[in-house]
């Protein structure tokens, strides 16, 4: 998933769906019921860097699809550049991150009247 949007925007809003594998299907994925997830979070950082840009909670959209939301907070945006991020859930005391290899990424553009 590639996420494009303009330096300082709030809106649109990230949205994505998590998916696992199939429990009998070889290479088929089905969604990841949210249900009983106690937490759940985006990580993220700009790409190239160690340092974590935040770590803020999803909006649970649709539980049992695996469907998430996350509305942008002032700052989240400041910066233009490549950013990965990681999906935390929290099943209790138990973290699992998604995805397993790699990372999903969006892209902040400059904007025109940006200072």
């Amino acid at each position: 998933m590639t996420f494009l949007m303009k330096q300082h925007d709030l809106r649109p809003y990230i949205t994505g769906q998590i998916l696992a594998p199939h429990p009998t299907l070889a290479n088929q994925t089905v969604p990841l019921d949210l249900t009983n997830a106690t937490g759940t979070s985006i990580i993220v950082r700009k790409r190239g860097s160690t340092v974590v840009k935040f770590k803020k909670t999803l909006t649970i959209t649709n539980a049992t699809q695996g469907e998430w939301e996350y509305s942008w907070d002032l700052g989240d945006t400041d910066e233009t550049g490549t950013f990965e991020f990681e999906i935390e859930i929290m099943w209790g005391t138990e973290p699992q991150t998604v995805p397993v290899a790699g990372y999903e990424t969006f892209t902040i553009n400059d904007d025109i009247d940006s200072p």
